[in-house]
């Protein structure tokens, strides 16, 4: 594996999920458009993971606690 490369696109990565929360397949899909191999995208993915800047569970579960409020401060309106 380049480190360099491998360098870059965990700097792409840390700026897409540090803006919002994202999934994995989210940040895998980044990657691969600014033409990351699936080699380093998996280190990086591995690596934000462990640092827990990326955890699918955590996503959905505030996806569904934000719609949940959102649904209630609608029905509130009405």
């Amino acid at each position: 594996m380049d480190l360099l490369k491998y360098q870059e696109a965990k700097n792409v990565a840390f700026k897409y999920v540090v803006y919002k929360r994202r999934t994995v397949n989210e940040v895998r899909e980044k990657l691969k458009k600014v033409e990351v191999t699936d080699d380093v995208i998996d280190k990086v993915i591995e690596e934000l993971i462990s640092f827990e800047y990326l955890d699918d569970a955590k996503y959905v579960q505030k996806f569904v606690e934000k719609n949940q409020k959102d649904s209630i401060n609608l029905l509130k309106m009405k």
